[in-house]
């Protein structure tokens, strides 16, 4: 530009079209009529654009400076009521704009200091009836959005650093106001994030959110209102160096219903349940209180629960449906493997996604949904009856359903007679049962996971879950699948039956056995002392499958 050889450059009534405009817009493909001015002014050089929509009051207008011996510019934007639809071209590919999607509202001054090496922009934009493709949001595609936004964003190219400050973000009547900065952005990001939702009531957060980003809930109602608070910290040279505090705020919140696709009322009686299967067809099968599948807690061994409490939620008698350790916990661990090794959801939340969402899903809306329906359903059901319904519909194995199937088909019994290594192999299962149903099918379980079974009991013993006689009992952890005995039962009590032999008195005769023989019973045979297994860590599994974790809200 400094070396332009003209004093000054003027277009009357122009035009443009975009080189590679998509086809398929059947839109207007030129922009609308505008006026330049590029002219000398000074060290720097100025420009000036005017343009005008027809049919729209209004004009659109850009102008700028640079400072030819800095470098230094400054631009200002002013747009509003400008349609979309004339410029898709230019816009993402995951972006779809109609005749009235359109940019108001919207005043933006950009600043470079070449110098310092910054560039700050600083201003509001809003955008009404827009349709965005975001996977990590929803698999659905959210349309018809009205999004306003305003703020103040720096980069700093020096310092390799990201500021927003005073950044506020609307959908609907839902806002947040957002400030934050990301440093070392090129090498080791370090990343500082406060998000502050202000009182907002309840209704109008669903009116907002429902319709595009959780369509189970369409219909829902509530009263009441609520605010949140969420810091992030993580500096990626650590990552166990993350901060994370969630605070929401609920005054007198109250849902009235969660819409016509979640009822509680029906998990009262007999049921279908649905599950999508890896070949895409779909798995339907009767439980519920009074079908033929359905288990109570009251015909289950007791050892499963305090195993799946140990394995899955450390925390599920004392957390309202959330834990926020485990959400930590999984998040290092996420990011430490740099990738999705692990999730967070507690037993009330693994009892929503398998009841209520048939498809796979990991996106923000699918936690967002099952976040609200957990909530409820701590609210409606007992502890009791979320347990008893997390056994009658988890998954154990392909097409394995519910304890009833799943003790009867690896260990030929019913749910109660389940032994305490047997509850412990089940419970190690549950995070992905069909990777490893191998074990079932060879007839044997590995070495390396004998010993990780072998650390849950120690763990539970830790706990004081298990005692220590029932903890040494399972020895070395060697299952015995079709019903077999594998030394972790609790044995008969040894001693005088109902048989033996008694005085006039009805007392027991000493040294008499229940056969009436006179030789004294022979002492039980002494057992090795159970390993020390809750101060190892946890042994490795398997190099190709990750086992699961132990819930951290009780780890050791």
């Amino acid at each position: 530009l400094s070396a332009m050889p003209l004093d000054e450059i003027r277009v009357h009534h122009g035009s443009a079209r975009f080189r590679g405009e998509r086809a398929t817009t059947g839109l207007a493909r030129e922009v609308s009529d505008y006026n330049l001015v590029v002219k000398r002014d000074g060290v720097g050089i100025v420009a000036k654009l005017d343009f005008s929509v027809p049919g729209r009051k209004g004009t659109q207008r850009i102008e700028g400076r640079v400072d030819t011996k800095s470098g230094d510019m400054r631009l200002k934007v002013r747009l509003d009521q400008l349609p979309l639809a004339p410029y898709a071209a230019i816009l993402p590919s995951n972006v779809y704009v109609h005749s009235n999607s359109a940019l108001h509202d919207t005043q933006l001054q950009v600043v470079v200091n070449r110098k310092d090496r910054t560039i700050a922009v600083d201003g509001s934009a809003a955008l009404s009836h827009l349709d965005v493709r975001a996977p990590r949001i929803s698999r659905h595609l959210l349309a018809d959005l009205n999004l306003r936004g305003q703020g103040r964003l720096t980069l700093d190219l020096a310092r390799e650093m990201v500021r927003l400050s005073k950044g506020e973000a609307s959908v609907g009547k839902l806002t947040a106001l957002i400030d934050g900065s990301v440093l070392r952005y090129r090498t080791a990001p370090a990343f500082d994030l406060h998000v502050k939702v202000p009182t907002v009531d309840c209704q109008d957060v669903v009116d907002s959110l429902v319709p595009n980003v959780a369509p189970m809930l369409i219909g829902m109602s509530c009263h009441g209102s609520a605010s949140l608070r969420l810091n992030l910290g993580l500096d990626t040279k650590d990552m166990r160096s993350l901060k994370l505090e969630y605070k929401p705020l609920l005054r007198k919140v109250e849902i009235d219903s969660l819409g016509k696709y979640i009822r509680f009322d029906v998990l009262q009686r007999p049921f279908e349940h649905h599950t999508r299967q890896k070949d895409g067809t779909l798995y339907t099968f009767v439980t519920g209180p009074g079908s033929e599948r359905w288990t109570t807690m009251e015909a289950l061994t007791e050892h499963m629960p305090k195993v799946v409490t140990t394995t899955e939620d450390g925390s599920f008698f004392w957390h309202k449906g959330f834990s926020l350790n485990q959400i930590r916990s999984a998040f290092i661990t996420n990011l430490l493997r740099g990738r999705f090794v692990r999730g967070a959801s507690t037993i009330s939340q693994q009892v929503v996604k398998n009841l209520f969402f048939v498809e796979f899903e990991k996106t923000l809306a699918r936690k967002l949904q099952e976040a609200v329906i957990t909530w409820q359903m701590e609210r409606t059901l007992e502890k009791a009856q979320i347990l008893e319904l997390y056994f009658n519909i988890i998954e154990f194995g392909p097409q394995i359903y519910g304890i009833r199937a799943a003790a009867s088909h690896y260990f030929n019994r019913p749910p109660s007679d389940l032994t305490l290594l047997q509850s412990i192999w089940l419970g190690s299962i549950i995070p992905n049962p069909k990777a490893f149903y191998h074990q079932f099918t060879k007839g044997t379980v590995k070495a390396s996971w004998q010993k990780y079974l072998c650390w849950i009991g120690g763990v539970m013993r830790k706990r004081e879950k298990i005692t220590d006689a029932e903890r040494a009992r399972l020895g070395s952890c060697h299952v015995v699948f079709g019903g077999g005995t594998d030394g972790s039962e609790k044995p008969e009590d040894e001693g005088l039956g109902h048989d033996a032999a008694v005085d006039a008195n009805g007392d027991p005769v000493p040294g008499a056995n229940a056969t009436g023989d006179d030789k004294p019973l022979p002492p039980p045979k002494a057992r090795p002392p159970a390993p020390d297994a809750a101060r190892r860590a946890p042994p490795r599994p398997s190099k190709r499958k990750q086992a699961p974790s132990v819930a951290d809200d009780e780890q050791p």
